[in-house]
């Protein structure tokens, strides 16, 4: 019965350490305006939504992309803040068709590693 549980908390356990490298990500999620500007979310509407915000200047470039699902590689140097975090750079986007059969469809893929910035 232990064993269970473990494999029932694995995920919620997998997920949380994946945020402890700061970097450049892979991010596949959706553009929604956030409380100041346009933010990228992904995984939304699950518990474990996580909400990516960007400086005015950054944001702008997901403008053309509002309400679509996009993927975007964007420097992630500070670390998130809960299921909130704030990037200073996107370096690409494209546009996407989201898979819905394919509950891997959105995510976070870590493709180069960097120092993280003190807050």
């Amino acid at each position: 019965m232990k064993y269970l549980a473990l494999l029932l908390l694995f995920p919620t356990l997998s997920f949380a350490s994946m945020f402890t490298d700061c970097g450049e990500y892979t991010v596949k999620g959706v553009v929604r305006v956030g409380p100041a500007n346009f933010a990228i979310i992904v995984n939304e509407k699950t518990q474990s939504e996580s909400i990516i915000n960007f400086p005015i200047t950054e944001s702008q470039k997901l403008g053309a992309y509002m309400d679509r699902s996009i993927t975007a590689v964007v420097l992630l140097d500070k670390a998130f803040n809960g299921t909130v975090g704030l990037s200073e750079k996107i370096v690409s986007v494209t546009s996407r068709i989201p898979d819905p059969l394919n509950p891997k469809d959105t995510g976070f893929i870590l493709t180069k590693k960097v120092d993280c910035k003190k807050i």
